[in-house]
């Protein structure tokens, strides 16, 4: 079973991340504090060591120190990825052909030839119904955040497959960015927030952080849901594959 190594910008206590150049003003974390430290907020299941502390670069130039999280490759999508003719779903997927473009199942009634030509933007090839698959390296990861695939899945029309690996949550934290700060399904109290920037976050209070920390939003209805770009600086070399 392969292992994953990732490396998030976030101090003991806070998040520490510094806006990239180009994006608006700093996003000032020092004041951001967590009701435990941030690997209390996952799942100790998950892990396949314990976090520890190290030295970190950003990649906009400042250090700082990281957490260094450890997750043992994702073994339980059921796909389908393969089906058995090429009339049957094989997942579901971002497809840019001259036909019927756009995220839907992947099957031979609605795609006209190759998954992923040459168009603009490029495609997403089979995904499971929660939304991930297998990097070419081996290891397993997201092009949804799985706990919110199924209000996709219903947006676009897809009833064919469904999320049933992954239980699914309109609220609450569901991950982190790249770059430190928390992830947040959809809705807050009950609706999706009006505030957000281009990102598809703001900053306030959260359950998790009561002071205040910027935070993204997933999105509600597109694929894929995953914030559009982040405003934060991301760790350099930030994963490594066992």
């Amino acid at each position: 079973m392969s292992k994953f190594l990732p490396i998030l910008g976030l101090t003991l206590f806070t998040l520490s991340a510094c806006k990239d150049a180009g994006t608006q003003d700093t996003q000032d974390s020092s004041a951001a504090t967590a009701t435990g430290t941030v690997p209390e907020l996952f799942e100790p299941s998950l892990f396949a060591s314990d976090p520890v502390e190290v030295d970190c670069t950003l990649d906009n130039g400042s250090s700082t120190r990281c957490y260094q999280l450890s997750f043992s490759n994702y073994q339980d999508s059921s796909g389908p990825f393969c089906p058995e003719t090429i009339d049957d779903v094989g997942g579901v997927g971002i497809y840019d052909g001259a036909t019927n473009p756009g995220f839907q199942v992947m099957k031979r009634s609605v795609t006209d030839g190759p998954p992923m030509p040459t168009a603009q933007g490029g495609g997403i090839p089979s995904l499971d119904p929660c939304g991930g698959h297998a990097d070419p390296a081996g290891y397993w990861h997201w092009h949804f955040t799985p706990e919110n695939s199924q209000s996709v899945l219903d947006g676009y029309g897809i009833s064919e497959v469904s999320c049933t690996d992954i239980p699914q949550k309109t609220e609450g934290l569901v991950g982190f960015a790249k770059d430190g700060f928390p992830i947040y399904s959809p809705l807050e109290d009950g609706s999706v927030p009006a505030d957000l920037d281009a990102c598809n976050g703001k900053t306030g209070p959260t359950v998790d952080f009561p002071d205040g920390i910027y935070h993204y939003f997933a999105l509600n209805e597109t694929a894929p849901n995953l914030p559009t770009c982040i405003m934060g600086a991301s760790v350099n070399n930030a994963m490594s594959v066992e």
